[in-house]
């Protein structure tokens, strides 16, 4: 059944996206909310730890909003959509919440994993910024200077989050490395 649940985890997440994306391109979040949505109703089913849950969720969002804003202010990066809080929009911050909920089970082993897993995320996170770009959701200035400036500030941002996470609960990351293998 756990197996089960990270397939649905991870489809619901990566529904999100397209959704979400999508979604800014046309002013209309009603499936990317109904995705997100989804996907927390699937977490608070499917999760042993409502706190780790609610702590996981919320530390992403928060580091998320901090670096969508920086990128704005550099002038990296430009924000299309609506319902926006400091330049950054709703979309982003449901992705970033929804990764949030996808570190319990599809998304685990960004925490606990081999760090070449986090070398091939870092290459495709700038890579999500340029489609989004191609797509009309944002607009992305100096292209190469943007693509490393995200690329290395995403590592750091989940290597920090990592370390964050691990700290505050070392022996439930434990666990789930354990049980990992």
């Amino acid at each position: 059944m756990k197996y089960f649940n990270k397939i649905v985890n991870f489809i619901l997440f990566a529904l999100l996206w397209p959704a979400a994306v999508l979604g800014a391109v046309h002013n209309n979040l009603t499936w990317a909310i109904i995705t997100w949505l989804g996907l927390l109703i699937h977490c608070i089913l499917t999760t042993d730890n409502q706190y780790r849950l609610a702590l996981f969720i919320t530390l992403t969002t928060l580091f998320g909003f901090l670096f969508e804003a920086a990128i704005h202010l550099l002038g990296l990066v430009s924000y299309h959509g609506n319902l926006m809080t400091l330049n950054v929009p709703l979309w982003i911050l449901l992705l970033w919440s929804g990764l949030g909920m996808s570190f319990e089970l599809s998304h685990r082993w960004l925490l606990v994993g081999k760090r070449l897993y986090l070398l091939v995320w870092l290459m495709l996170v700038p890579l999500s910024y340029f489609t989004a770009a191609n797509i009309g959701a944002i607009e992305v200035n100096y292209y190469l200077q943007s693509f490393l400036v995200i690329a290395v500030a995403w590592g750091t941002l989940i290597m920090s989050l990592r370390l964050m996470l691990q700290t505050l609960m070392v022996n439930q990351l434990t666990s789930l490395k354990m049980e990992d293998g």
